[in-house]
Order: C-alpha cells, then structure tokens, then sequence
C-alpha cells in the first residue's frame, strides 16, 4: 500500500507540472496577469531597500510553496471526485440493466 501512495503522489506532482506548465505557455489570460505581476514585483523591487527586497523575495517564496500545497490537494480531490463518479455512473447503469 505504501507503494501506490508514493505512485499516486508522485503521479499527481508529475501531472499538476505539467498541466500547469502548458497553463502558463498557452493561456492568455494567465500570461497577461504573469506580465502585470512581474512588472509591478519589480517596480516594488526597485523601491525597496536591498534589506526589505530579500525579504520580499522569501515572501514570494512562500506563497508560490503555498500555492503548490493547494494545487496538488485539488488536483487530487478532483481525481478523487472523478473516480467516485465513474464508479457512480458504472453502477447505475448495472442496477439500469437489472431492471
């Protein structure tokens, strides 16, 4: 059991890169808000003192690793929700062809 638990895990890390490595070349709109982002990061960046803009770094450190915690759970979660449903749909059509 401990084997399919590291399988899945490493299945979800490996599949929530790559759908977020295609999000971040083909969507536009994320593409656009990236940009606005990053301009507006170093327009901060540029104000701050080389003090404050290490710490800003760690901030933005922390949020992406946040970030990463809560893609992988609902990544998981929705393939949880797709295997309970197929196995919802599975059984309604043999309870249908019982009837």
């Amino acid at each position: 059991m401990r084997g399919l638990k590291k399988y899945f895990k490493d299945f979800v890390t490996e599949r929530s890169i790559d759908i977020s490595a295609r999000i971040c070349c083909f969507n536009g709109e994320y593409r656009k808000l990236d940009l606005k982002i990053n301009e507006m990061q170093e327009e901060i960046n540029q104000k701050m003192p080389e003090d404050m803009q290490q710490l800003f770094i760690k901030l933005e450190e922390l949020e992406t690793a946040q970030q990463a915690i809560i893609q992988d759970g609902l990544y998981k979660q929705g393939l949880l929700d797709g295997i309970r449903i197929a196995r919802t749909i599975e059984q309604l059509g043999r309870e249908a062809l019982c009837k």
